[in-house]
């Protein structure tokens, strides 16, 4: 398929942004990953959000292609959508500081979105460990290695699988961006993937199913699963709970086009029903038991699934008998029985 666009895509009209926060040791292997490629792009804008290590010093003598600015720490989605309206670039992509791209990623972006069209381009991703970790698979199971496919406005995506390609590959419209409603500040996790689902229903997407980013996750700061404050934990689960929200707010829509999908409703009510389950959890564990109540009823309300409507039953009505197992589970209260 042709592109739709009458111009065709080419490096000088792509800006890339990379947002950073005490990444001083490792955001210069990500701008030079970018400066590396086959085919550089306009300009990298890289955000520093209140850095506090240095990182500043960094970008006193620069590349001309880069352009460092700092603002007052927000969160990474008010980094990215802060170095989006500075770009000057008609397309914009995204890396976050500790990842990098292979050496071809933007040429093959080119290259696809020029044959196949669409507005929005994902491609596939790695691990440090080799694995792959980017949903495409579970998307399109029949898309090829090395091969890529335009959908027309994939809204299927959302019940398709509850994974989806990362924003270290995306390749879009800097309109389609500001369209959709750009990253939500409010979201301190998930809104990668609130920014997906509104994509995937507004918008063609084309994926490109070739391991072209390089994901480190050894971190020198805790992530998600070594948290140890349960109240940022339950704020994050609140995150998840909007993001399969927003799911359900765009699959229901009346002017929808797609009644093959009420049927699998389910599927996002799942989710939705985990991640309240879950956050029910945490609730009980910070000893809000009216809210760990109320959550539990509607994980129960929303499910289908015998685990997760069994858990909150349990926890519903026998809530008292569980709640320091569930302090230690959320490291809340790591005081074993007996000491």
């Amino acid at each position: 398929m042709a592109t739709s666009t009458s111009a065709l895509l080419t490096p000088v009209d792509i800006s890339v942004v990379i947002p950073t926060y005490n990444r001083r040791h490792c955001v210069l292997s990500a701008v030079e990953s970018v400066l590396n490629q086959t085919r550089v792009p306009l300009e990298i804008i890289v955000v520093d959000d209140g850095s506090t290590d240095g990182t500043e010093t960094l970008f006193a003598t620069s590349h001309p292609l880069v352009q460092y600015v700092s603002k007052a720490n927000g969160g990474v989605s008010s980094a990215r959508n802060y170095g989006v309206s500075l770009a000057r670039g008609s397309w914009v992509a995204f890396l976050d500081s500790d990842d990098t791209w292979s050496t071809e990623k933007i040429e093959r972006q080119i290259d696809c979105v020029n044959q196949y069209g669409g507005e929005v381009c994902f491609t596939g991703t790695r691990l440090d460990s080799g694995g792959r970790h980017d949903g495409i698979s579970e998307l399109d199971p029949s898309l090829p290695d090395g091969e890529a496919r335009l959908y027309h406005q994939p809204l299927a995506f959302i019940v398709q699988s509850d994974r989806h390609p990362l924003v270290q590959s995306l390749l879009l419209r800097k309109s389609i961006f500001q369209a959709a409603g750009q990253f939500d500040e409010h979201l301190q996790v998930a809104e990668d993937t609130a920014l997906f689902y509104r994509l995937v229903a507004r918008t063609s997407v084309l994926l490109v199913n070739e391991t072209l980013v390089n994901l480190n996750r050894q971190r020198s700061e805790a992530g998600l699963s070594d948290c140890r404050d349960v109240r940022k934990l339950a704020r994050h689960y609140d995150c998840y709970i909007h993001a399969q929200a927003v799911a359900l707010s765009l699959v229901l829509k009346p002017n929808n086009d797609y009644p093959q999908l009420i049927g699998q409703l389910k599927k996002i009510r799942h989710r939705l029903a985990y991640f309240i389950s879950r956050r029910a959890e945490l609730a009980f564990a910070l000893d809000d038991t009216a809210a760990g109540k109320a959550l539990c009823l509607e994980a129960v309300r929303l499910s289908s699934d015998l685990r997760t409507s069994a858990r909150s039953l349990l926890y519903l009505t026998l809530h008292p008998l569980f709640t320091q197992r569930l302090k230690r589970k959320w490291y809340l209260d790591t005081t074993e029985p007996g000491q």
